[in-house]
């Protein structure tokens, strides 16, 4: 899962103070920016135009000016990014002035883990679920009570010791297989001759478990639904579907 860097714009008042703004990332400060907008549309409409009003010039995406009352366009801004998900307002000890300066948190990042058992969902259809077919020896979606576990493992470990738990992150690029884990019973899919997932018959002895590279499942859509039997195909063109892990 890649993340943008956090992006910083400066607004200035009309006492030239400066208040740095922190974004998770320059479309967020975009939308910031639609906002307000949008805030100064519905007032002119209100109350018509007017010098006093302090609306925020756009100079460029890392710097804009506030204008006429400075209460009224610094308040703009500051609701704007409490009601838009802003966490904290704390002093801004960087340029060692008494402004205040406003973030916008980053959206948490969801760790998965190597060894950990996850259920694996639709996120077009979130009441639908990976389901193993014990008796069929394949996989399907369903909405069925009590969906399949499955547990994530790194196919191969960079490590001489292993990780403490809940500590060995795995990244988008490393390769996994999957366990299907069942009452009393446990199998590593693999992938047929169709890339339709099954589960591996240690009997026959040649079939190996589906490796495959950890962002095929949640983030490119490396795995597809088949309409017709509910049934999921491994797919590496990227034009599957979109699935998330659910502990």
């Amino acid at each position: 899962m890649s993340l943008e860097s956090p992006f910083y714009a400066y607004v200035q008042d009309n006492e030239d103070q400066l208040h740095l703004f922190t974004f998770v990332c320059r479309d967020a400060a975009d939308q910031w920016w639609t906002w307000i907008q949008v805030l100064e549309a519905e007032f002119n409409s209100k109350h018509g135009p007017t010098q006093d009003k302090g609306e925020i010039r756009r100079i460029s995406p890392q710097f804009y000016v506030l204008g006429g009352s400075r209460a009224w366009g610094f308040h703009c801004a500051h609701s704007l990014l409490l009601e838009k998900g802003a966490k904290a307002i704390i002093e801004d000890k960087i340029l060692e002035s008494s402004h205040t300066q406003l973030i916008i948190p980053p959206s948490p990042r969801i760790d998965y883990l190597n060894g950990k058992a996850y259920y694996i969902r639709s996120r077009a259809q979130p009441e639908f679920f990976w389901n193993f077919d014990w008796d069929g020896n394949y996989l399907k979606l369903s909405n069925e009570a009590g969906p399949t576990t499955f547990i994530i493992e790194r196919a191969s470990t960079p490590f001489d010791q292993p990780p403490r738990e809940n500590e060995d992150v795995l990244l988008e690029n490393v390769e996994v297989t999957l366990m299907a884990i069942g009452p009393g019973s446990r199998k590593e899919v693999i992938s047929d001759f169709g890339n339709f997932l099954r589960g591996c018959s240690y009997s026959v002895g040649k079939e190996t478990p589906l490796r495959f590279k950890f962002r095929l499942l949640t983030k490119e859509r490396g795995f597809k639904l088949n309409p017709k039997d509910k049934t999921i195909q491994f797919r590496q063109d990227g034009l599957g579907d979109r699935w998330e892990l659910v502990d």
